[in-house]
């Protein structure tokens, strides 16, 4: 069984003295898809 892609929460909200900045995405809950 292939394990479901990663699910993200969008959208992202930045002010713009930040529209240049490095987006770090983390992920929300069990990234492996494993968790009980």
């Amino acid at each position: 069984m292939l394990p479901l892609p990663v699910q993200y929460i969008e959208p992202v909200f930045r002010p713009p003295s930040e529209a240049r900045s490095f987006i770090l995405q983390v992920t929300n809950g069990c990234s492996w898809n494993k968790c009980t």
